[in-house]
């Protein structure tokens, strides 16, 4: 393993190990001894330090068999590992000095370094069968164990002068997981103290992406069979219902997950491209466009009713080109929907029964938008173009337009948006 410190510097390390030869038996296998090199010049000649690595063993200092090394991000502080031995060796100054050696009675698997602070680094332990996390705030003097059955865990960037926050993905007793996080600069004061807070439990992963925390739960299969290509769904929370629209069979259906029933079709003839729905819990009505009709229609979905009553809200002969996303504001009697036509497109806004229509952005506010969807404690909407690569939003009339990203790699062609309320901590 050859490792080069980075910009700024000619430090290359190389650690090396010479492993057991093929007529050993397996099982008597042991790791062989390590040999580390450092070089001060791009790696033209190196120096052995390779005796400046021993551990203590049975009162003996003996070879160390060393599996990994970390680097600090910001500081000149190296920490090595022997995982074999349990000992730790935090190598100052890039590798000129001191050199710390510490037998511990865990086994150091993970290394993490806490960036602002040179002295503090967390240590994972993945061969206790407890999974325990352990922090030192001097170097390796001392360890504080943090947590149990530890899965993952992640410092966040702290930029923007935000705190740094230390996230930890706890395995629990249910088999799901759960994800707490320490204050960085209370825990580095004092780690003994343990004080953290849940940020969300119940999950199957969490990750960090850059500006994104992402948490998974399990994810349930719906009872819905024989679907081919669902393009649009919404969802009933009354009654606990999902509906979608199935491109392939030409179908709007509905399955309620209450276990008793099986699924419904509302809709089966006369569609051609049902690409966005939403519904309207007050008058429980379905509204959806159909791109390839050019039409804006509604259904009635209430449940008990053998004959579903369907109208056209706007047609093509008013000059309706191609919807795209469609949301339904029933206490304001608003529909808002995209429309994703070259020759004219369009954001726009009507009342439920398409009277008072009106276009509320168009060319080169938007070319091509997409799904759009509603703050209804905010009363704004929001939506994506998928041409522009962008997320924006603006008030219920369409005024106080706000972009919240646009040209990134987050947004890159956008398809659908929603929206979900979390209480900040």
């Amino acid at each position: 393993m050859v490792h080069w410190l980075g910009e700024g510097t000619k430090v290359m390390i190389c650690l090396a190990r010479d492993f057991p030869t093929q007529n050993e038996e397996i099982t008597k296998r042991q790791l062989s001894p390590s040999a580390v090199y450092f070089s001060y010049d791009y790696g033209d000649s190196f120096i052995n330090k390779t005796d400046l690595f021993k551990v203590l063993v049975n009162g003996t200092l003996r070879p160390s068999t060393l599996d990994q090394f970390s680097t600090h991000p910001k500081y000149d502080t190296i920490i090595f590992t022997d995982s074999k031995n349990k000992a730790i060796f935090n190598v100052q100054n890039k590798g000129t000095g001191p050199f710390q050696r510490f037998m511990v009675d865990f086994t150091p698997s993970d290394i993490s370094f806490y960036e602002n602070h040179a002295d503090t680094y967390l240590v994972l332990d993945k061969e206790d069968p407890e999974r325990k996390l352990y922090i030192t705030i001097d170097g390796g003097v001392s360890f504080t164990l943090l947590q149990l059955y530890v899965k993952a865990f992640i410092w966040s960037s702290g930029d923007d002068d935000l705190p740094t926050h230390l996230y930890v993905e706890r395995k629990e007793p249910t088999g799901a997981s759960s994800v707490i996080f320490y204050n960085a600069s209370t825990l580095v004061k004092n780690p003994k103290a343990n004080t953290y807070h849940k940020l969300i439990d119940n999950i199957q992963d969490f990750q960090i992406k850059k500006d994104f925390m992402i948490g998974v739960r399990k994810v349930y299969v719906l009872p819905v069979q024989n679907l081919k290509n669902v393009i649009a769904i919404d969802f009933d929370l009354k009654n606990n219902c999902v509906f979608f629209a199935d491109i392939m069979s030409d179908v709007i259906g509905r399955q309620c997950l209450n276990g008793n029933q099986s699924m419904e079709i509302l809709v089966d003839r006369d569609l051609a491209s049902v690409e966005g729905m939403s519904y309207d819990w007050i008058s429980e009505m379905l509204f959806y466009v159909d791109g390839t009709k050019s039409l804006i229609e509604a259904v009635v979905t209430k449940p008990g009713n053998m004959y579903k009553s369907r109208v056209t809200i706007i047609n093509k002969d008013q000059d309706l080109l191609k919807p795209r996303g469609i949301v339904v504001h029933p206490t304001e009697g608003y529909i808002f929907w995209t429309e994703w036509s070259s020759q004219k497109p369009a954001l726009s806004r009507a009342n439920l029964d398409g009277s008072d229509r009106r276009i509320l952005f168009s060319k080169p506010d938007v070319v091509w938008p997409n799904g759009i969807t509603i703050d209804h404690v905010a009363q704004r909407i929001y939506w994506v173009d998928a041409n522009k690569d962008y997320i924006a939003s603006s008030d219920l009339n369409g005024h106080n337009k706000i972009t919240i990203v646009q040209q990134d790699a987050r947004v890159d062609h956008p398809f659908a948006v929603a929206l979900t309320k979390i209480m900040e901590l």
